[in-house]
């Protein structure tokens, strides 16, 4: 059965696409007339695989609906088809029918999501494949549901945590460009042929030649953020920016927590799940953006295989704190990792939100401290000149 994209026009003139599955051409048209549509086109898809993929609330949303429907006793497929319906006319619909179909016709579910590795990562594939060995796919999407609503609230952490040093830092860049084109350049009338002061000077050659070559300054900006961007991008970009990052320390406390909480919840799930402990390493180490980080997890990995002790070797590294490596070592001699795993991630998940509102603490004084600054050294430029004009007219 192959699938196929089609656009057409209802009855009440409204124009609609979508897709369809069916055995040839002529049954897919057969299919979309009896529901009383103008045809205007049909055409085979190549490849399902090349369809939107999900968002993190989709797949989200995808995890919680197959868990409900398989503990309300559907059958698999009868769920996946119940999901591709309810989602029928969405940019998302054609990879629920994909899935459905390779499920109807003989694949496993872990197969079928593997076809969409943009929206189904190694982990959600891997926790389903363990899922189905088990026979326990709801309790499966139970546990991927409650680990993705995890990640998301932790990138909403992160992002509202930033949110207002950044709308700071926009209103600062706001109010200096109103200073230095707008206000200063309408009061320089008013200091011409007068002994200004030092400070007075360089406020107003500074705001003069930002008005004099602001096309210049806005192509140079656009291009060192183009070249930032880039530079992030290369291997030695990520070392640098890394490494300058390990050196502030409340910044390096909240990245390496952050890493820490995001490997801690992953590999526990997967080992709960009956993932093996050396599959449950190579999946979740990927999750962990600091390189150094991730080069000692996966140093540790080939340290384990030799039988030696996954705990110890991350004790070299220096930036894996020592609660971390004491209890990964307790959990290793009881053989309860997934649990003590589980414990570090709600330490961690503590630990975390306790670091953030440290960081935005004390990054919002300073942005006000360097507003401050700014708009005060510019107001006394401008005041200086006039309270010689008042003495004078006194």
């Amino acid at each position: 059965m192959a699938m196929y994209k089609y656009e057409a026009v209802t009855s009440s003139g409204k124009a609609t696409s979508g897709y369809i599955n069916a055995d040839s051409y002529e049954l897919a048209k057969a299919k979309l007339k009896r529901d009383r549509i103008f045809i205007t086109s049909v055409e085979e898809c190549s490849d399902a695989r090349k369809a939107d993929h999900l968002t993190e609330t989709q797949k989200l949303q995808f995890s919680r609906d197959v868990a409900s429907l398989l503990r309300s006793g559907l059958p698999l497929y009868e769920a996946l088809i119940t999901i591709e319906e309810k989602y029928a006319g969405t940019k998302a619909h054609t990879i629920y029918l994909d899935v459905a179909e390779q499920v109807k016709f003989g694949k496993s579910l872990s197969s079928a999501l593997r076809r969409h590795p943009q929206s189904f990562d190694d982990i959600f594939c891997a926790l389903v494949e363990a899922g189905e060995q088990t026979g326990e796919l709801d309790k499966i999407f139970l546990q991927i549901e409650k680990l993705y609503g995890r990640q998301q609230k932790l990138k909403k952490q992160l992002v509202s945590s930033l949110m207002y040093p950044a709308f700071l830092f926009a209103f600062c860049s706001l109010v200096l460009v109103v200073l230095f084109f707008f206000l200063i350049p309408t009061m320089q009338e008013m200091f011409e042929g007068k002994k200004l002061h030092p400070i007075t000077h360089i406020v107003l050659s500074i705001s003069d030649f930002l008005t004099a070559y602001w096309v210049q300054l806005v192509l140079g900006i656009v291009g060192c953020i183009t070249w930032f961007i880039f530079f992030l991008r290369s291997e030695t970009g990520k070392k640098t920016v890394e490494r300058l990052c390990l050196q502030v320390p409340i910044l390096e406390r909240v990245l390496i927590q952050s890493s820490l909480l995001r490997f801690s919840q992953i590999l526990a799930v997967l080992l709960r799940s009956g993932v093996p402990f050396i599959e449950g390493l190579r999946l979740s180490r990927n999750v962990i953006k600091m390189r150094t980080l991730k080069k000692s997890v996966e140093e540790g990995e080939e340290e384990a295989l030799r039988g030696g002790s996954f705990a110890a070797y991350l004790g070299k590294n220096p930036h894996f704190p020592s609660l971390f490596v004491r209890m990964l070592s307790v959990a290793e001699e009881s053989g309860n990792m997934d649990a003590m795993l589980f414990s570090i991630a709600n330490i961690y998940d503590e630990e975390l939100e306790r670091s953030l509102t440290r960081f935005t603490t004390m990054l919002q004084p300073i942005i006000l401290l360097f507003l401050g600054i700014i708009v005060g050294t510019v107001l006394i430029a401008v005041l200086l000149p006039m309270s010689d004009i008042s003495a004078v007219l006194n």
